[in-house]
């Protein structure tokens, strides 16, 4: 059992972790980017929950190997006067892979690094 499953194996936390999984805010970065897959013809999935509730993928899609997630990076993931990663996000970059989807990818908007 990796160290954030132990963790989440407390039913307390993971009921509030589930509850800040269903309250996310999307930006602007994060929907033109799913634009711009839609254009493309990919088809995918705009903020995904995870079977288990665990986590909220911001766009999942089936790859060749199984499903892959792609992480937009926009404001919502950055502080708002030294521009750094919040916890969240480097949680998120720490668990990357989980049995519901094994790739990770992250893009990011370099108005907001």
């Amino acid at each position: 059992m990796r160290k954030w499953e132990k963790v989440l194996s407390c039913q307390g936390l993971r009921r509030v972790w589930k509850a800040t999984v269903k309250n996310t805010l999307s930006s602007r970065f994060h929907i033109d980017v799913s634009k711009m897959l839609r254009e493309l013809g990919v088809a995918h999935d705009f903020e995904f929950v995870t079977e288990d509730g665990l986590f909220s993928l911001d766009i999942a899609l089936a790859g060749p190997r199984g499903p892959v997630a792609i992480e937009v990076d926009g404001p919502y993931h950055f502080t708002l006067n030294t521009r750094q990663p919040l916890g969240s996000t480097l949680i998120r970059c720490t668990v990357s892979s989980t049995p519901a989807c094994p790739s990770l990818f992250c893009v990011s908007n370099p108005l907001f690094k």
